[in-house]
């Protein structure tokens, strides 16, 4: 959970994100990416990771916190935001080549 609380107090995260829970929902992938990328120190011009650990941590840590929150909204009745959660994931997986 520490590096899901860095995340969400990058610069690109901090005035988007309100809990740890629209990390992941897919209007903020962009924006959990970014902040990734940012905490990773992901230079997009060599397309290289400063801290690569950093990057698989988080990579981790997101999607064990999209896993807890699907949960959470399947035990609520929430079939939607659930929904949201695994079209966060789909994101996730599609882009997890990408450097």
């Amino acid at each position: 959970m520490r590096n899901i609380g860095k995340l969400k107090v990058t610069r690109d995260c901090h005035n988007k994100i309100n809990a740890a829970a629209d990390l992941v929902t897919p209007w903020a992938f962009n924006t959990t990416l970014n902040g990734a990328r940012c905490l990773s120190g992901y230079n997009e011009e060599t397309q290289e990771h400063a801290r690569y650990s950093n990057a698989l941590r988080l990579g981790f840590a997101v999607k064990d916190l999209a896993i807890a929150v699907r949960a959470r909204y399947i035990k609520e009745g929430s079939g939607g935001e659930a929904a949201e959660v695994d079209e966060f994931l789909k994101l996730k997986d599609r882009s997890g080549g990408q450097r």
